[in-house]
């Protein structure tokens, strides 16, 4: 008798209260959803962003600090090779040129 009447105390208590959470649950499931379709759109602004106002300016400055360098290194071949080019003429003892970077050394400044 005794079980009889617990029984359906917990099946009146239970059965309310199991719609109740069954119901909770599918609002955490839909927010939990929606909360991570939201942080889903952010992470790809955010990436977007980035990509847009970072990381192509430093790609195209990249870019342009290569260029420089290849045409600094031109520039120090064809340097390199007039310099060596100098023991090979005739006026090569009485050559400023010759004289102004036998006299710089290792302190590469130029006299004045």
């Amino acid at each position: 008798m005794w079980e009889t009447v617990i029984t359906a105390i917990l099946s009146a208590v239970t059965g309310g209260g199991l719609l109740h959470l069954l119901t909770l649950r599918a609002k955490k499931d839909a927010a939990t959803a929606e909360t991570d379709k939201i942080e889903m759109d952010n992470f790809r602004t955010g990436t977007a962003l980035l990509n847009e106002q970072i990381i192509e300016p430093l790609k195209k400055e990249l870019a342009s600090t290569r260029r420089e360098v290849i045409a600094s290194r031109k520039e120090c071949a064809r340097l390199r090779k007039a310099i060596n080019a100098i023991n090979r003429c005739p006026h090569a003892a009485s050559c400023p040129v010759t004289v102004e970077m036998s006299s710089m050394g290792d302190d590469s400044e130029p006299r004045e």
